[in-house]
């Protein structure tokens, strides 16, 4: 996650979604379309240009 940008990076364990901090996010997802459709697509446009197999794997042979 970039925090922010793809969504929001909350500190804590899973089960601490039900913490302040984590239900305001939610809330603010839920009541903000633009906002979710924002993060959506960048969230989608950094996975194609960083996490993609070919280049994952280009990686790991360079490491190796």
């Amino acid at each position: 996650v970039l925090d922010g940008e793809t969504g929001w990076v909350v500190p804590g364990a899973p089960t601490t979604l039900a913490a302040r901090e984590s239900s305001d996010r939610i809330v603010t997802l839920l009541q903000d379309p633009e906002l979710r459709h924002r993060m959506g697509t960048r969230g989608r446009r950094w996975v194609e240009e960083r996490w993609r197999w070919d280049l994952l794997s280009e990686r790991l042979r360079a490491l190796l």
